[in-house]
């Protein structure tokens, strides 16, 4: 272990600071560092422009800067985790304490095969100057944790090479990411802002390249990503052939998008996928210019209990849908045109009070695409739907329903007290349907249990079979399920009478009784949750929002991490 105080480095000759840089490092104080384990060179007075410090090679190394002090390194490079199993750490930490870097400095969090980098950005300490990547060689993992108001201000690249993972954290009021941001570049990348912390970048991408992956959470009261001139882009494969991102917005967060110059999108080229969740009251999706729902590739947009998203334009291409819950408050608002070549779906879960609502409205109207009402009736010149009474009935008896005059069903399992609804397309004619639903058999129930990750548990599980409805059709389907859960923490599956698979819908809503969801076909469902114990942050980020992802990219033939040897 060693702690030297080091002046801040005076560069000449062919790597010579500018003359402004030059006076800002003669007046630097000296730096506290601390190096551990195994860094190279050791003493940071070597450090010198253009070269390139290791840490953790043959063992685990750490660099720790403190006690309010700032290094200067020019274009300094520096590689975290250089080989299988070895870790190499960078720490910020203080007010005060600032790593910065300039011109070609570059830090790399996971730069061999198989080793992982670290950093973190702690009580006010600052990085900048620099270009992060996190995640960089195959089979790497890099890891940023920003808290208590740390601050990134040169932004950062998540899972920057082929088969790498990052997994970035922003935690904390006054905690800052700012710059550009790729989340899932050309591997895995992972982004969490919560519990106040903010992003502001002049772009974002979310899924760039078509072996990209990119999840991106902003959760809570005061959580927000700011987006600048460039716009959002969510699911790009921008080299063809694929490309997923996902991101939700939840709990109060906020999503605000200028994109001024190019227009925010989701599944942007032809095989991407891109998908937007905004869940709960006071979340919000405010993008300043135009929204595209599917360029070439497929999005999916949806607003649940209470969410709201503004664009002023929003155009809807024919692979893709937009989804709003009905009865909660979640409101679609296109102050321009809104071109539907896809489909819009506002669905009223059993539960709904009964009443006219009109959540989506524009200043136009045109396209080809089509408006489904799920548990109610479409009204074409109002853009609305009218909600009526709700049928009930007992498990494992048939409720009978004419959809021309009731679209939902209430049913209540005696034994248990649990419920579970549906709501269907109405019918322009007297039309038939008989739904049966009970609680799943506790032995198929158990075969589930074992595929679920560490943490997670089954919280409602039903199983359905239907008379005079057509495989195909869109029914949103509403399990009740324990209540304390968060919105990312809940997954959905399907049961064919043979076995389990992830089901991956893009229209989750969750208001703390039902999770709800549109299906297509009657068979058994089920939604799992976080078990009583709590769990790390990291297991439903990698068990919960990762695996759906995985699953979407394994049913599209696309090279998934845990192909790549990453297992979750």
């Amino acid at each position: 272990m060693r702690r030297v105080n080091v002046s801040t480095l005076m560069l000449s000759g062919a790597f010579a600071l500018p003359a402004a840089m030059v006076g800002l490092v003669a007046g630097l104080a000296q730096a506290a560092l601390l190096t551990t384990g195994d860094v190279n060179p050791v003493n940071s007075a070597n450090w010198t422009n253009g070269s390139t410090v290791s840490i953790g090679t043959t063992s685990n190394g750490a660099v720790v800067l403190d006690s309010g002090s700032t290094v200067n390194l020019g274009s300094v490079t520096a590689n975290l985790g250089n080989a299988a199993g070895v870790t190499g750490t960078i720490s910020v930490d203080g007010a005060g304490s600032a790593w910065q870097g300039f011109g070609a400095s570059r830090i790399t969090a996971g730069n061999g095969a198989g080793g992982i980098g670290v950093i973190n950005l702690t009580n006010g300490g600052l990085m900048s100057g620099l270009s992060l990547r996190v995640g960089f060689a195959n089979n790497s993992t890099g890891i940023l944790n920003i808290s208590n108001g740390g601050i990134l201000a040169n932004g950062a690249a998540l899972g920057d090479a082929v088969g790498s993972t990052g997994i970035a954290t922003v935690d904390g009021a006054g905690s800052q990411l700012n710059n550009a941001l790729a989340v899932g570049d050309r591997g895995t990348g992972l982004l969490t802002i919560k519990n106040g912390a903010s992003a502001t970048t002049y772009y974002g991408t979310v899924g760039r390249y078509s072996t990209g992956t990119g999840i991106v959470v902003v959760d809570g009261p005061g959580s927000s990503w700011n987006v600048g001139t460039s716009g959002l882009q969510v699911g790009i494969g921008i080299d063809g052939g694929g490309g997923v991102g996902r991101l939700t917005v939840t709990n109060g967060a906020v999503l605000a998008v200028d994109g001024s110059v190019q227009d925010s999108g989701l599944g942007i080229f032809n095989g991407s996928k891109g998908t937007v969740m905004v869940n709960g009251a006071s979340s919000q999706w405010t993008n300043l210019h135009g929204v595209h729902v599917g360029q070439s590739g497929t999005g999916q947009l949806s607003l649940s209990d209470g969410a709201a998203f503004t664009a002023s334009a929003l155009t809807i291409n024919s692979a893709s849908v937009v989804t709003m819950d009905v009865g909660t408050g979640s409101t679609v608002t296109s102050t321009g045109a809104l071109i539907n070549d896809g489909t819009i779906r506002m669905a009223a879960k059993a539960t709904a009070a009964n009443g006219t609502y009109t959540p989506i409205s524009a200043g136009s109207w045109s396209g080809s695409g089509q408006v489904q009402a799920l548990g109610g009736v479409y009204d074409q010149t109002n853009h609305s739907v009218t909600v009526s009474t709700a049928a009930t009935g007992q498990a494992g008896v048939a409720t009978t329903i004419d959809r021309a005059v009731t679209q939902r069903m209430l049913i209540t399992d005696s034994a248990t007290g649990k419920l579970v609804g549906a709501s269907f397309q109405a019918a322009t004619a007297p039309s038939s349907l008989s739904l049966t639903a009970a609680l799943m058999n506790p032995s198929q129930v158990s075969v589930l249990q074992g595929l679920l990750t560490p943490g997670q548990a089954v919280l409602g599980a039903w199983d359905f079979s239907a008379t005079g409805y057509t495989t195909g059709d869109p029914v949103y389907l509403s399990l009740q399920v324990d209540g304390g859960q968060k919105f990312y923490d809940l997954n959905l599956w399907h049961y064919n009478g043979l076995s389990w698979d992830r089901y991956l819908n893009t229209d989750l809503a969750y208001d703390g009784t039902f999770a709800s969801f549109v299906a297509t076909s009657f068979s058994g469902y089920a939604v799992s949750g976080v078990a009583p114990v709590p769990v790390p942050a990291a297991v439903w980020l990698f068990g919960s929002g990762l695996a759906a992802i995985v699953e979407m990219r394994r049913r599209n033939k696309i090279k998934t991490p845990e192909s790549q040897g990453i297992h979750f």
